[in-house]
C-alpha cells in the first residue's frame, strides 16, 4: 500500500525476526520526504523512458495531487492516449477519476467521441489475442473515470454517449472474443458505462434503459448461472432507479403470454432483442424476455404471474425455448425468494422427466444428454436452496440419489441441501456423501453435511 501511495520501493523483509526494524526503514523515509517534493518527482517521472516508473508515478498521483499533479496527468493523457502505452494511459485516466478532476471531463469526453464508434479494421495477427482492443479499453476506462469524477457534467457526458455506443458484441469481438460467440460476453465499454451511471446515482436514466437492456449478453455455450452476475445486478439497479422495473417486468410477462400483463411500447423491442451469437444462435423472443425478467425482478409483486408462466411453459413440448424459459423463470422465483412457489418447484423435480429419460448420446460426444439444454430442473433445485424451506430436504435428497438426473441437477440439489440445512436430513446426507460416485456432487454433499452439523 505504501509503495502504491508513494511510488517508492524500500527494502523490506516480511520474514525478518525483528519486524519493527523493517518498519523503521519506511518511517525514516517518510520523515525525510514530503508530498510536495514527491509530487514534483512523480510529475518528472511521467516523462521518463522507464514505463514502469511512469506507471508507478501515475498511480501515486492518483491517490492525491494538487494542481501541478492534476495538470501533469491531463497533459499525459492528452499527449499519449492515441498512441502511447495503453496501460499507462488507462492508469492516468483512472488517476484523474480518483482525484475527481472536473477539468478532465472535456478530455475524457473527447476520448469517448474518438473511440466508441471506431473501426480498427482486421487484426494484424491472431484475433483472439486482442490486437484490435485499444479503442475498447480507452472507451471503457474513460467512462470509468467519469463515474469516479461523479459530477452532473460527467453524468451528462455518459448519458449523451450511451445511445451512441455500438452493439455490445462489436466491442467484445474487437477485444478478442471468438466470432462464433459474439453476444455471449459482457462488453467492457457497456459495463463501465452502466457501472459509472450507477456510481453517480443518476436519476435521468429512463431514455437509456432500452439500450441497457439490449447490452445484456446471452451465454448458452458456457453454462448458465443460478444467480445474477455483476453486470446483471447493475442493470437491475439502473432499471429500478429509472422507475421502470414494473414496466419491464410487465412487458416480459406479456411476451410470455400473460393476458393481464400490459407491454410498454418503449420496452417491447428491447426486451426481446437477442444478440446474434453465430454458433449458439440467438435467443427466441420468449427466452430473452424470461432472461430479462430474471434479471430485473426484485420482489414478489409479480410472483403469481411468474408461477403461472412457468406452469404454461412446463406444459409445452420439449424445445430450446421451453428449456430456457423454464430455467429463467425458476431462477427468478429463487431470486425473489417466493415462498409460495415451493410446491411448484418440488413438482418440477419430482414429476417432470429426468434428463436421462430423453436418451444419452453415444460416445465420443462432448454432450451426454439428448435433453434440450439448459436443464431447468437444476435451476429449480437451486431456487429451493435460495428460498431455504426445510421441507424441501426430502425432495432434494431424492434428486441427488437418482442418477437419472443430470449432473448439474444433482449438484444443484446437493448445494441446496447445505443451504436448507435440515437437521433431520443429516443421516441420509452422510450416507449419500460417503459413497457418492461423482466427485463434484460428493464434495457438495460433504459441505452440506458440514453446514447442517454446525447449524
Amino acid at each position: 500500500a505504501l509503495e502504491s501511495l508513494t511510488a517508492h520501493t524500500a527494502a523490506f523483509d516480511a520474514f525478518a525476526a525483528n519486524r519493527d526494524r523493517e518498519v523503521l526503514r519506511w518511517v525514516r523515509w517518510i520523515a525525510r520526504n514530503d508530498w510536495a517534493d514527491l509530487e514534483k518527482r512523480h510529475v518528472a517521472a511521467l516523462s521518463a523512458k522507464d514505463g514502469k516508473a511512469a506507471r508507478r508515478a501515475l498511480e501515486a498521483l492518483g491517490h492525491g495531487s494538487d494542481r501541478p499533479g492534476r495538470e501533469a496527468l491531463r497533459a499525459y493523457v492528452e499527449r499519449n492516449w492515441a498512441r502511447g502505452d495503453l496501460r499507462s494511459v488507462m492508469a492516468a485516466m483512472r488517476a484523474l477519476g480518483h482525484l475527481r478532476d472536473e477539468l478532465a471531463i472535456p478530455l475524457l469526453a473527447d476520448i469517448l467521441r474518438h473511440n466508441i464508434r471506431k473501426d480498427p479494421g482486421p487484426s494484424p495477427h491472431l484475433h483472439e489475442l486482442g490486437w484490435t482492443a485499444r479503442h475498447v479499453y480507452l472507451s471503457a476506462t474513460a467512462a470509468e473515470a467519469l463515474g469516479w469524477v461523479g459530477t452532473s457534467a460527467a453524468e451528462s457526458v455518459l448519458l449523451d454517449m450511451f445511445p451512441k455506443l455500438r452493439d455490445f458484441w462489436v466491442y467484445t469481438f474487437h477485444a478478442g472474443d471468438h466470432d462464433w460467440l459474439r453476444g455471449c460476453h459482457v462488453s467492457p465499454v457497456h459495463h463501465r458505462f452502466v457501472e459509472a451511471l450507477d456510481a453517480i446515482g443518476s436519476r435521468k436514466l429512463a431514455p437509456v434503459v432500452p439500450a441497457v437492456l439490449r447490452s445484456l449478453p446471452i451465454d448458452p455455450d458456457r453454462g448458465l448461472l443460478f444467480e445474477c452476475d455483476a453486470f446483471e445486478v447493475l442493470v437491475a439497479r439502473i432499471v429500478r432507479r429509472a422507475k421502470l422495473t414494473d414496466a419491464v417486468v410487465e412487458t416480459a410477462l406479456h411476451i410470455l403470454g400473460d393476458p393481464r400483463a400490459e407491454a410498454a411500447d418503449a420496452m417491447a423491442s428491447a426486451v426481446v432483442a437477442s444478440p446474434p451469437a453465430l454458433e449458439v444462435k440467438p435467443q427466441s423472443p420468449e427466452a430473452r424476455a424470461a432472461q430479462i425478467l430474471s434479471i430485473v425482478s426484485l420482489g414478489t409483486r409479480h410472483a403469481e404471474a411468474i408461477r403461472a408462466a412457468l406452469d404454461r411453459y412446463r406444459a409445452k413440448p420439449a424445445s430450446r425455448t421451453r428449456s430456457f424459459v423454464c430455467f429463467y423463470l425458476s431462477r427468478t422465483l429463487g431470486k425473489i425468494s417466493d415462498a409460495d412457489c415451493v410446491d411448484q418447484l418440488h413438482s418440477i423435480l419430482r414429476d417432470d422427466p429426468t434428463e436421462t429419460s430423453s436418451g444419452l448420446h453415444d460416445p465420443p460426444n462432448v454432450f451426454i444428454y439428448r435433453a434440450s439444454a439448459p436443464f431447468y430442473r437444476a435451476a429449480a433445485a437451486a431456487a429451493l436452496g435460495r428460498i431455504g424451506a426445510s421441507r424441501s430436504a426430502p425432495t432434494l435428497l431424492g434428486v441427488v440419489a437418482d442418477l437419472d438426473n443430470a449432473t448439474s441437477v444433482r449438484h444443484a440439489a446437493a448445494v441446496a441441501l447445505g443451504t436448507v440445512a435440515d437437521q433431520r436430513s443429516l443421516a441420509r446426507l452422510t450416507q449419500l456423501a460417503s459413497g457418492y460416485p461423482e466427485v463434484i456432487t460428493r464434495r457438495a454433499l460433504l459441505e452440506a453435511c458440514r453446514r447442517v452439523a454446525v447449524r
